[in-house]
C-alpha cells in the first residue's frame, strides 16, 4: 500500500472538493489488494447519479415539449431516490470501516471507524491513513 501523509489526507479532504471520494477510491482499491473487502465508491455516487439522470430526463422532456406525464414520473423517481442519499453512504461507511478493521488487524475498530466516517470525514481520512501506513 502506498504510504501517504495522514496530515495531507486530512487537509485535502477538508478543503479540496471531491478529494475525499478520490481518497476513498484509491484506498479502497489498496485495501482490496491486501485482502480486505472495501466497497466501491459507486455505492455513494449511485443515488446522486440516479437523481441527476432523472432530473435531466425531465428537463430534456420539457425542452422538447414531450408528454407531461414524463415530468411527473421523473419527479416521483427523484423523490423516491432521496432516502438512498442517506442509506447508501451509511452502508458504504459500515463496509469500509469493517474493511479497515480487517486490514489493520484491529488497530482501528469498526465502531470508531464508522463514527469518524459518518460525522467527521476529514478526520477519518487522517486516522485511517495513519493506521494503514
Amino acid at each position: 500500500m502506498k504510504q501517504r501523509s495522514p496530515l495531507s489526507s486530512l487537509l485535502l479532504s477538508a478543503f479540496v472538493p471531491f478529494y475525499y471520494l478520490y481518497w476513498l477510491h484509491v484506498t479502497g482499491k489498496a485495501i482490496n489488494k491486501k485482502g480486505g473487502n472495501a466497497p466501491s465508491i459507486l455505492l455513494i455516487l449511485a443515488p446522486l447519479l440516479l437523481i441527476i439522470g432523472v432530473i435531466s430526463l425531465g428537463l430534456a422532456n420539457e425542452a422538447i415539449g414531450g408528454p407531461e406525464g414524463v415530468n411527473a414520473i421523473a419527479v416521483i423517481i427523484a423523490l423516491l431516490a432521496m432516502p438512498l442519499l442517506l442509506i447508501f453512504p451509511i452502508v458504504f461507511d459500515v463496509q469500509f470501516s469493517r474493511a479497515i478493521e480487517e486490514v489493520t488487524d484491529g488497530k482501528l475498530n469498526f465502531a470508531t471507524g464508522f463514527v469518524l466516517m459518518f460525522f467527521v470525514t476529514p478526520v477519518a481520512a487522517y486516522v485511517f491513513q495513519d493506521k494503514l501506513n
